[in-house]
């Protein structure tokens, strides 16, 4: 059964009272008035709940014309990071054909630009009320993200592989709107995450504006789909022979997962493969892998209540001492010990308010160094788990 948004109820000291819903059409609340609403306000759009690892989006800028049309906003992170978001009134008879090609088509323009042509797109489209930048970077240079050179380099990486998230929005996507992720299987892409959202809008009162309620109705998992050919630094996909598969039982494979196994790869070539292993071995254990912008292993006990087995940061570093939060103290110390037992370092007691982690010399172990430990830490997270589940049978 489809869910729909029930009236919030405004609480306050003077009493309660739910909020009218307003009605997006094509006079006042238009799919124009949504458009400068996510360009005046990209934190609207969910994007952690489908790219944990994105930090904060900027906008760039509006109708940011394209051989194939105009892209109703586009948003950037200071990392590099691209969202490209399509606005449609789903009540529109045109949407609901055409919406998810016209999106994807809009990407593939994309994917065949490198920085100085997204650049010069961005100089030339809309910016609302704000001053438009020089260059595509000033947007960015006070934010907290790369320095110019490595945020071309990412936003080059980003283009040349197609890895972009692209957001269809609408006021009420119906089910006619789901069945069109079908079009993803006939146009062949190359990393690129896919979702539809939903927003509803409320009114609050005259002056205060109004509640803006975004919800993710459908997403894909990134795929590496089709057989993507480089020449002369463009990109071009030739159309695979198994595209888009979806399913709850599969792992979750975002762009998140893979910027964070890029980073394991400049640090040591033969680690994402044998990370991956590994995680895929603590499956059966009832740990689960959390990318954001680190790699978290949790395993979920019989009472619900997630453990951290450990955090591994895209630098290399890995912490250990948040397993120290929940357990009995005497399981969470033995994996401690069985940890620095396995990587060959030792237990750090004191520091970091006496939670136990493993420690050497003010050193943390790094990914590169334990990386041909994998079989003894998963040992240690068997014994570790085993013991959970004995006290919580």
């Amino acid at each position: 059964m489809r869910t729909s948004y029930a009236r919030p109820v405004l609480v306050s000291t003077t009493g309660a009272r739910s909020l009218e819903m307003l009605p997006l059409d094509a006079k006042k609340y238009s799919e124009s008035w949504l458009q400068t609403l996510i360009h005046k306000h990209p934190d609207c759009m969910p994007v952690a709940e489908i790219e944990p690892g994105f930090g904060e989006l900027v906008s760039v800028g509006m109708e940011i014309s394209t051989k194939h049309g105009p892209i109703d906003n586009l948003l950037m992170t200071p990392d590099g990071d691209i969202v490209l978001v399509e606005v449609k009134l789903w009540r529109n008879p045109e949407a609901r054909r055409e919406v998810v090609s016209q999106a994807l088509d809009y990407a593939s323009c994309l994917f065949a630009w490198d920085y100085e042509e997204l650049e010069q797109a961005v100089l030339n489209a809309g910016f609302g009320d704000g001053a438009k930048p020089a260059r595509l970077y000033d947007l960015f240079a006070e934010k907290d993200g790369k320095d110019e050179a490595a945020f071309v380099d990412a936003v080059n990486r980003n283009l040349s592989k197609g890895r972009v998230l692209i957001l269809v929005v609408g006021d009420g996507i119906r089910t006619e709107a789901h069945k069109l992720a079908s079009v993803l299987q006939s146009h062949a892409g190359a990393h690129f995450t896919f979702a539809l959202v939903e927003l509803s809008v409320f009114q609050v009162d005259d002056q205060s504006g109004v509640m803006v309620c975004p919800r993710v109705l459908t997403q894909t998992e990134m795929i590496q789909r089709g057989v993507v050919e480089i020449h002369d630094r463009r990109t071009i996909v030739l159309p695979p022979e198994k595209i888009f598969a979806t399913s709850a039982k599969q792992p979750t494979e975002t762009i998140t997962a893979e910027q964070f196994y890029d980073a394991m790869a400049a640090l040591r070539p033969d680690v994402p493969g044998r990370l991956k292993s590994f995680i895929a071995s603590l499956e059966s254990l009832g740990v689960e892998a959390e990318f954001q912008r680190a790699l978290t292993l949790r395993f979920y006990p019989p009472d619900g209540s997630p453990i951290n087995l450990g955090t591994i940061h895209r630098d290399g570093q890995i912490w250990t001492d948040a397993v120290n939060i929940r357990p009995p103290a005497e399981l969470s110390h033995r994996y401690i010990e069985d940890l620095a037992q396995a990587f060959g370092m030792n237990v750090e007691k004191k520091a970091l308010n006496g939670a136990w982690h493993v420690r050497t010399l003010k050193r943390l172990p790094k990914i590169w160094e334990i990386a041909d430990k994998f079989d003894a830490w998963l040992a240690a997270v068997e014994r570790f788990t085993s013991a959970i589940r004995d006290r919580h049978p």
